[in-house]
């Protein structure tokens, strides 16, 4: 196994992280605007603490990964 193999591995749990994050964030934006009382808007916002912290390390995963692999495959003047 190769460190190209484990980089695109990373890569991708770092988009399915990310893509993750996004229909958390978009499920608990729906439910706080359908909510009727402040404890369900509370019980909604107590998620939030768990997106904040899965954007930042899926970002750093997909960068990290994708920097990596395009370095190191195709180099930085191969177009997409």
């Amino acid at each position: 196994m190769s460190f190209y193999t484990i980089a695109l591995f990373i890569h991708i749990v770092g988009v399915i992280g990310l893509f993750s994050a996004i229909s958390l964030e978009v499920t608990i934006m729906s439910k706080m605007g359908s909510a009727r009382t402040a404890g369900q808007v509370r019980l909604w916002t107590s998620l939030n603490p768990i997106t904040d912290k899965l954007f930042p390390i899926a970002l750093l995963l997909i960068l990290s990964a994708g920097i990596y692999m395009a370095s190191v495959a195709w180099g930085w003047t191969t177009p997409w």
